[in-house]
């Protein structure tokens, strides 16, 4: 697979790995998508990388067009351990909340904006009291996938109050 052939030649340098992010913020499809699904692999594999990165991420992934740079820069952010700085926490807040509440985005993107969501909400408890309606709406009448995850993270978020 050419993304693993890329990822290891890639593999611990911080300038080629900035280069592939730089080219996947291009909102150029579908050049941009792959970029950001080898940014994706190889923060799996070297998570400093993301870091230099992280605080202007949310910022990113609004201004992309590009569904798949949404949903691998979405997918980094549920992984990883998010900076905990009010600013930054707030601007992604706002955002998964308007992702996981448009049922025009795509599946995938709403679905790992529930699970950063969920990360929040255990720095912010209150966020559970707007989460929980959200995900009781959702549960009712999405696809077969997003229902079962909104089941499951209601069932935990229930247990724990």
């Amino acid at each position: 697979m050419i993304a693993d052939i890329l990822v290891a030649d890639i593999a611990g340098d911080q300038d080629r790995f900035d280069e592939m992010f730089e080219i996947s913020l291009q909102n150029s499809y579908p050049l941009s998508m792959r970029a950001a699904r080898i940014v994706e692999i190889c923060v799996s594999k070297h998570r400093k990388f993301i870091l230099p990165h992280l605080n202007k991420l949310p910022d990113y992934i609004k201004a992309s067009d590009v569904d798949g740079v949404k949903r691998s820069f979405l997918k980094i952010l549920s992984e990883t351990p998010l900076l905990q700085e009010e600013d930054y926490l707030g601007r992604l807040t706002d955002l998964t909340f308007s992702y996981v509440e448009n049922n025009n985005e795509a599946i995938a993107i709403r679905a790992f904006s529930i699970d950063i969501l969920l990360k929040i909400s255990k720095t912010f408890p209150d966020l559970k009291s707007e989460l929980i309606p959200l995900l009781e709406n959702m549960a009712e009448g999405s696809s077969r996938g997003l229902e079962s995850k909104c089941k499951k993270i209601l069932k935990k978020i229930t247990l724990k109050r």
